[in-house]
């Protein structure tokens, strides 16, 4: 049984534990989502591609282009013709360390490759008039959206995590997470730039709870996360600097896990829901929503600790990511990579 495992392992100590009660989290896997002996280390190491995609989700949550997405001046917006596509690759590094049976501390590194592809032109106006400001609006927003490739270190996140209960039915556990802006590629324009980092401190609080129900190596898993964003310093489409104040992020997400002789199962939703954002300012009329469902195999060794305790536990997992709807938000479907290792 699941319990009986645990209490196994722990009394092994440094022998790593996890079949039935490894918990993903979808993009966090390192978030508070393991328990873990004393002294023991959990390493995930994360690929995911997304790739070239053109559109997005608007304000009245119908599909639109990216290009208008991105502008969201609409007198701008109507003299720029063309489009942009874009594609990334993220290498993420989760390193998780249990302090003892309750404190769980983790690192979260990625490193991002963004490219962009633009072929946008302007057209001519249909008025007599000819507005200097607004043309040269115009000019530095296509200039500003233009084909380019960035990559780097993003922002790293440190986090602490508290496991206040655990039974052989249910694992409650919750904590805090800081990211900082180690991020410093390219410049950040408006409200999804391609540059690397967000370039400000965000905070976060969440709480995860998982349910064991009588079936062997099955859970279900609940999550809430709560951001708030500081103020920093970004630039509009247009070009113009400012502080930044990027709002607050809910994010809740379901996740149901079967394991079973070697073989992990892994599919749930995702729902995402932020305030808009401010530049130098302006409004960017950009608060969003979007709602993800995602699923992921894997195969690994974690199933053979209920028979004895390993020298070397890993899973390596594939996973995919699809948006089904949402507002202000790419519509960027992602597949992943994922190994999973304890010492």
């Amino acid at each position: 049984m699941i319990f009986s495992k645990l209490q196994f392992l722990f009394n092994c100590r440094k022998q790593i534990l996890l079949g039935a009660l490894l918990i993903t989290v979808p993009l966090n896997l390192a978030a508070g989502g393991e328990l873990l002996p004393p002294a023991a280390w959990h390493a995930k190491i994360e690929v995911r591609v997304t790739p070239s995609y053109k559109d997005a989700f608007g304000n009245g949550q119908t599909k639109i282009s990216l290009k208008d997405l991105l502008i969201r001046n609409k007198k701008v917006r109507k003299r720029i013709k063309g489009e942009v596509t874009r594609e990334e690759k993220v290498l993420e590094m989760d390193l998780l360390y249990s302090f003892s049976e309750k404190w769980l501390f983790s690192a979260y590194i990625p490193f991002l490759q963004r490219k962009q592809t633009s072929s946008l032109f302007i057209v001519n106006s249909d008025s007599l008039f000819i507005d200097p400001e607004l043309e040269e609006m115009i000019e530095k927003t296509k200039e500003n959206l233009q084909s380019e490739e960035q990559q780097g270190l993003a922002d790293v996140s440190l986090q602490a995590a508290y496991v206040f209960t655990y039974t052989n039915s249910t694992f409650f556990r919750g904590g805090g997470r800081v990211k900082l802006p180690t991020g410093t590629a390219g410049t950040p324009y408006g409200m999804l730039p391609l540059a690397i980092g967000d370039r400000q401190v965000d905070l976060y609080g969440f709480l995860h709870y998982t349910i064991l129900p009588p079936i062997p190596g099955f859970s279900h898993n609940i999550r809430g996360e709560f951001m708030i964003q500081f103020a920093g310093v970004r630039k509009t489409m247009e070009g113009e600097e400012g502080d930044y104040y990027g709002g607050n992020q809910f994010d809740l997400q379901y996740t149901a896990t079967y394991e079973k002789n070697n073989w992990f199962y892994d599919g749930g939703g995702q729902l995402l829901l932020g305030t808009g954002s401010t530049i130098a300012g302006e409004e960017q009329n950009d608060a969003s929503a979007v709602g993800k469902i995602h699923a992921d195999i894997g195969y690994g060794n974690l199933s053979d600790l209920e028979k004895s305790p390993l020298s070397f536990p890993y899973q390596i997992r594939m996973g995919l990511d699809i948006p089904l709807q949402g507002r202000n938000v790419a519509n960027a479907p992602s597949w992943k990579l994922t190994s999973i290792f304890y010492f």
